[in-house]
């Protein structure tokens, strides 16, 4: 009973500073959320440059920019190699920064994210753009469609398209927990679940019977 109860307790430490340690998405705009998807699609990026989404930002730093990403040639052309550049203003805009390139497999379908190496400044309420662009492959795609995204619209060869948005959401990172304090936090709670483990249970004594004299 005893070994079963110190196994549960040390799986609930394990899980919990696995969560601790991943870190943490904090959304600030975006056009939908994962799982709502429209059918609109653009196959093509390079032959749409400059392309694109404009943005409003509540937040005040910028730290990474999730979207759809596809292999518009179904594994044909290899693999591939994107990044995004933000701009300020429109599409055409001063690049304030660009992703770290992330490269991606053959036929590869699905969400990426793109991390800035440092969160960008940004004025909360101003108009910036993101280009994503492809710097090695052929005919990398997104999701385009109307999902009606109030704080900005998308952009193909350059132009505005009002009543389309690319599927994006973008944010900040909340850093993980250093090495020093997940280790800390490993310690207390295995500590706790030791103790509780360990702590004897309460035994009924025997009962004492009480002899009476006249």
């Amino acid at each position: 009973m005893r070994s079963s109860t110190l196994y549960s307790a040390a799986l609930t430490v394990l899980a919990l500073v696995s969560a601790v340690a991943q870190g943490t998405f904090l959304f600030d705009q975006q056009s939908s959320i994962e799982g709502h998807y429209l059918e609109g699609a653009t196959g093509n990026m390079q032959a749409a440059q400059p392309f694109g989404q404009s943005f409003t930002p509540d937040f005040s730093s910028i730290g990474f920019i999730r979207l759809v990403i596809f292999d518009g040639t179904g594994g044909a052309a290899g693999s591939g190699t994107l990044s995004i550049n933000l701009r300020a203003g429109s599409i055409t805009g001063p690049i304030l920064g660009t992703t770290d390139p992330v490269v991606l497999p053959p036929a590869f379908s699905g969400l990426v994210n793109f991390y800035f190496s440092a969160p960008i400044s940004l004025t909360p309420h101003e108009t910036y753009a993101f280009q994503p662009v492809v710097l090695a492959g052929s005919r990398w795609g997104t999701f385009m469609d109307q999902y009606n995204y109030p704080g900005g619209s998308a952009f193909s060869v350059g132009s505005p398209l009002p009543t389309y948005d690319l599927w994006f959401r973008e944010g900040i990172v909340v850093p993980e927990p250093s090495a020093s304090a997940l280790a800390f936090l490993a310690g207390a709670a295995l500590t706790a679940s030791r103790y509780t483990c360990r702590r004897p249970e309460h035994k009924q004594g025997p009962k004492l019977q009480r002899h009476f004299t006249n």
